[in-house]
């Protein structure tokens, strides 16, 4: 026995997932991720180091990962906020320490836009 009412379609994850928007933060907030964790390595081993090696081959992958999808990555710093391609990430607590500390070095170097084209590559270096 049916109620009369009209059925109404719901988005499925599925469906919520292939949001551009949604797979543009959700990489970007990955990017951000990866490049505190690059920072935090060249930090404390010297660059032939596997463990910075490791951090940087992520870095790579996940730029070329978000590039498949976008052409062009802008990563934007304004105030207190980060936008890649004009998309604001939004900062949670699992991820403040990341964003803080690539926000900081950022505004340390007078950096306010990150340009990051397909034309990108990464030099090896041979580990330890």
């Amino acid at each position: 026995m049916t109620s009369g009412r009209p059925t109404q379609s719901r988005p499925t994850m599925a469906d919520t997932l292939k949001s551009p928007e949604l797979m543009l933060r959700q990489g970007g907030r990955d990017l951000i991720i990866a490049v505190y964790t690059a920072l935090r390595s060249l930090k404390l081993y010297p660059v032939e180091n596997t463990q910075v090696q490791r951090a940087l081959d992520d870095l790579t992958a996940k730029a070329a990962s978000l590039l498949a999808v976008e052409q062009e990555i802008e990563i934007r710093v304004s105030g207190d906020f980060v936008f890649v391609n004009s998309t604001r990430l939004r900062l949670g607590l699992d991820n403040y320490a990341s964003f803080s500390h690539v926000l900081g070095v950022l505004r340390q170097c007078g950096i306010g836009v990150v340009r990051i084209s397909e034309a990108i590559e990464r030099r090896y270096t041979a580990p330890e």
